[in-house]
């Protein structure tokens, strides 16, 4: 129930109940007060001498001289007596109006006269304060109403309020937990009233930020695991130079071959630590979403033509083969896109098999999607490492004995570059039989 409709109910609950307790009291009393038969303790005398007419001549009852004898018997000052046959009142000591207010009923009793009809004798007090027990009874009246009062009032407060504090104690204990930075416990609560939907984005922040902190320490594992893996990237070629360089002041190169080989040596190393600066610092602005793309209409057939024409150029010992099919037009920057494929192009080529390396690139459609494929003959991944290839600095050997090593960026950049652009990139393939990478780009509209 709603906290509103649940205040609601509990504000007319608080007037109806006591009402109906009132009422309910007022009616006993007043069925009391008007048909008691011992409102006035009256003298044996008088019951006696009432009780043996009604049996032994019930007519007389109609004699004023009879009711006065009865008000002299009863002791009391005041008193009205009236009979009533057929239940009409025929005679009554002291004789007043029939129709005349200011009586209370405080005694009958019922009989029969001699003809068989019904009658009643009724004795009446002008003064209220004659009759027994009145004062201390309208007293307790009283006390009954207010207490009754104070009941409704103090359980349906409990209770109401119980049902408010309740949640608000669990949020003020989930508060509490988050505060000390327990993030594992949910906020649970089964009402449907309006905490539902506040202990409701209680929980969704504390899913927020657990998930938050989560992300936090993985990106700080990252920071230490990218500060490392650049260490050892940079250390190796530089260990490199510093080796020939002084291998050449020591005179260890001997002769102009050896020197320019030294000198050759020294310069492959520099442009390689020269693509690992350029790919950390392009790394880094995909990271923090800084790169500016500018995408533009491009016809995948003959820009995969093109890219396949360089790759030749630069490897010619690759076989590469292009089937286009339909063609395709996406949406896409036109430079990083080259760099997606070139990356994935280098990768056959560096970590290919004893076989001569090939590339088969494939162009097809799925529905509103291009999908590009490029499939090489090379050494293949394990099936348990499809899941990590395209984190950064990872390699598929452990060891970094590859004769051709790169940065240990490229398939990480390239997943940021397809991302940009919409679409999605996953591995496939087994130890030995090559690897398959597919892509996908959105079709231009």
């Amino acid at each position: 129930m709603k906290i509103r409709k649940r205040l609601r109910v509990s504000y007319i609950l608080m007037l109806l109940v006591p009402m109906v307790l009132i009422m309910l009291t007022g009616a006993m009393f007043r069925d009391q007060y008007e048909n008691g038969s011992d409102w006035i303790e009256f003298p044996k005398g008088f019951l006696s001498e009432l009780y043996s007419i009604i049996a032994a001549d019930p007519d007389s009852l109609l004699e004023s001289g009879t009711l006065e004898e009865l008000s002299r018997l009863s002791g009391f000052d005041g008193i009205n007596i009236a009979v009533y046959q057929a239940e009409q009142e025929t005679a009554t000591f002291p004789s007043i109006s029939r129709h005349s207010h200011g009586r209370h009923l405080t005694s009958s009793w019922k009989f029969y006269f001699s003809d068989g009809t019904s009658g009643q004798l009724s004795v009446f007090v002008y003064d209220r304060s004659m009759i027994k027990g009145f004062f201390p009874l309208g007293g307790l009246f009283f006390l009954f109403v207010v207490a009754a009062l104070i009941l409704t009032n103090g359980v349906l407060s409990y209770f109401v309020a119980g049902s408010i504090l309740k949640p608000l104690s669990a949020l003020k204990a989930a508060a509490h937990r988050i505060k000390n930075e327990d993030l594992d416990s949910p906020i649970v609560y089964e009402g449907k009233d309006e905490f539902a939907g506040l202990c409701s984005a209680f929980e969704e922040m504390r899913l927020r930020l657990k998930s938050s902190v989560l992300e936090q320490v993985k990106t700080e594992e990252n920071r230490k695991e990218l500060i490392a893996s650049i260490s050892h990237d940079l250390k190796t070629p530089i260990t490199t130079i510093k080796g020939y360089v002084e291998g050449i002041k020591d005179g260890i190169a001997d002769s102009p071959e050896k020197i320019e080989k030294y000198i050759d040596t020294v310069y492959a190393k520099s442009i390689m630590m020269d693509e690992l600066i350029d790919s950390l610092f392009l790394f880094s602005k995909l990271d923090l979403n800084k790169v500016q793309f500018n995408f533009q209409n491009v016809d995948l057939s003959m820009f995969l033509s093109d890219i396949c024409d360089e790759m030749r150029f630069d490897y010619p010992e690759l076989e590469i083969s292009l089937d286009a099919g339909s063609g395709a037009e996406v949406k896409a920057d036109r430079m990083h896109l080259h760099r997606v494929i070139s990356n994935l192009i280098d990768n056959a080529v560096k970590y290919r098999s004893e076989k001569k390396p090939g590339v088969e690139i494939k162009l097809s459609r799925a529905e509103s999607f291009a999908v590009i494929e490029l499939r090489d003959n090379g050494k293949g991944i394990a099936a348990d490492e499809f899941s990590h290839i395209f984190d950064h600095f990872y390699r598929a050997d452990p060891a970094r004995t590859t004769t051709e090593e790169g940065s240990g960026l490229g398939l990480a950049i390239s997943k940021y570059i397809i991302e940009a652009h919409g679409g999605s990139i996953k591995a496939e393939g087994q130890p030995g039989l090559g690897t398959k990478i597919t892509f996908t780009l959105r079709i231009a509209l």
